[in-house]
């Protein structure tokens, strides 16, 4: 049996370079959102976006508790330690 990776060697860095690549996402596309929205249409649509997010990252981190199969995989224990870094 192989060792489970240490999840502490995660640092913030990686935590970071991992997020780049949403978070450059939600900056371009958000603020092309918030050119053309007005202000309390904007901040209903910041919320549902980060709503998405907080459910995915749910569903990452909690297996799927029905019979029904799912296609989502289990996180590695450095995804997740990420994804509680990133939390914090």
């Amino acid at each position: 049996m192989k060792p489970a990776p240490k999840t502490n060697d995660v640092s913030l860095q990686d935590c970071d370079e991992s997020l780049a690549p949403l978070l450059d996402f939600f900056e371009t596309n958000l603020k092309t959102l918030n050119d053309n929205l007005s202000d309390s249409v904007m901040q209903l649509v910041v919320l549902k976006v980060w709503k998405e997010v907080l459910v995915t990252l749910e569903n990452l981190m909690v297996p799927p508790l029905s019979d029904q199969p799912s296609n989502m995989k289990k996180l590695d224990p450095t995804e997740l330690q990420i994804v509680l870094n990133w939390l914090e």
